[in-house]
């Protein structure tokens, strides 16, 4: 089995995995405390403790070493957990807040949902660790939707009497969208362990370019609707985050932008009525501010919006990612088992350099004249065809070049 199928199986597994684990500790929560345990916080806990698993194994560190490594961040994860239940207004890097938890008097029912919370943590970090060390085939695969089917039939049961006897209704939770995730995830996971044999396929002449663009179209569909019905919350606060700081940020620009319009458009208008006042001018600057985009502008401005937030959140994934590969390159130079190969950023700047080239070359192309002299053959066949189209007859008396 190739590596990127391997990994695409693990974020499988990893998404499945997650959507019945979560979903318990939602509704357990939610019934038990009346508080949603936290997506985000589910996430972070399961993600770290499968890349942590992932990337300490055969590296040839000693048990001591890993064990550290995942007891510091798993630390660092469940002080997240506690941040969140015991909503400090101070940072979290600052560890007062920890001991102002700690110090304040609170009842049993407090100190339960702080045990509860923290024993949710550990559950998606063991869940987390014992998935990266599963393999990636079939029967596993088989295991964990088996797995999840019946979670999510234990669950709505739970929910219904839940419903019907206590008369507690989950408004703040959506089993459908966790379950619609599981499920795609659950697909492209039997796909891909289905597709591994070691022959080769044989396409019919003319149809294997059709099934690799079905393949991938449905693989991306599939992956990528399960991953944003699972991260769904995240990326609508994400969304929110994002929308407020643009307008933090833009705002002074967009001050400026309306002086530079009120200066150009505007001077006409201003040098016909000489007598108005600054308050006059005030009001024309309040009255331009205050605009609202209406009909298609509206349409065109959300496009904007939506366009400036997709291109900054790529560009901010990419750094991360960019960095996190920097810093397994330079600890797998540091381990010396194997060679890691160049460092992604001359990678990236080679790529870069490669692009610049080949547009520079594509300018040149264009900007240089063409030297080769026109076919006058060519040329009479098209001056020809055009006259007959414009109701010019061709006399047989004329010769091409009259």
């Amino acid at each position: 089995m190739t590596a990127w199928r391997e990994n695409l199986i693990l974020l499988t597994l990893w998404g499945m995995n997650l959507s019945w684990l979560y979903g318990w500790a939602a509704v357990l929560m939610l019934a038990g405390f009346g508080r949603l345990f936290p997506q985000s916080d589910a996430i972070m806990l399961s993600g770290l403790a499968v890349l942590l698993t992932v990337f300490t194994r055969r590296r040839g560190w000693r048990n001591v070493y890993i064990l550290g490594l995942h007891l510091v961040v798993l630390i660092l994860a469940c002080g997240a957990v506690l941040y969140h239940f015991a909503q400090a207004e101070l940072p979290f890097y600052r560890v007062v807040w920890l001991v102002e938890l700690f110090s304040r008097t609170k009842s049993p029912g407090q100190w339960l949902l702080l045990g509860v919370a923290l024993g949710w943590g550990l559950a998606f970090w063991a869940a987390g660790t014992r998935l990266a060390a599963r393999p990636r085939d079939h029967i596993t695969i088989s295991n964990y939707f088996d797995a999840g089917i019946i979670a999510f039939v234990l669950l709505h049961l739970l929910e219904a009497i839940l419903k019907t006897e206590g008369g507690i209704v989950l408004t703040e939770l959506s089993l459908p969208r966790i379950f619609l995730a599981f499920f795609l995830f659950g697909v492209v996971a039997f796909c891909l362990a289905r597709c591994q044999g070691q022959g080769r396929s044989d396409f019919l002449v003319g149809f294997r370019g059709i099934g690799v663009v079905l393949g991938f179209a449905s693989l991306t569909l599939a992956l990528g609707g399960g991953l944003i019905a699972l991260f769904l919350p995240v990326l609508t606060a994400a969304a929110k985050t994002g929308v407020a700081v643009l307008q933090t940020v833009f705002a002074p620009a967009g001050a400026f932008l309306v002086k530079i319009l009120t200066f150009f458009f505007g001077h006409g208008r201003m040098k016909q009525d000489q007598a108005g006042t600054q308050s006059g001018q005030d009001a024309l600057l309040q009255t331009i501010t205050g605009w609202q985009p209406e009909g298609w502008l509206v349409l065109l401005q959300e496009a904007l919006l939506v366009l400036t937030i997709g291109v900054i959140f790529l560009l901010a994934l990419a750094l991360t990612v960019l960095v996190g590969w920097q810093l397994v390159w330079w600890l797998a130079q540091k381990t010396g088992k194997a060679s890691p190969g160049p460092s992604p950023w001359w990678m990236v700047w080679a790529m870069i350099v490669k692009i610049a080239a080949a547009f520079a070359a594509k300018l040149r192309r264009l900007r240089r004249p063409s030297s080769r002299a026109a076919d006058p053959v060519q040329l009479y066949r098209t001056l020809t065809i055009w006259g007959e189209r414009s109701g010019l007859a061709l006399l047989l008396s004329e010769t091409p070049s009259q």
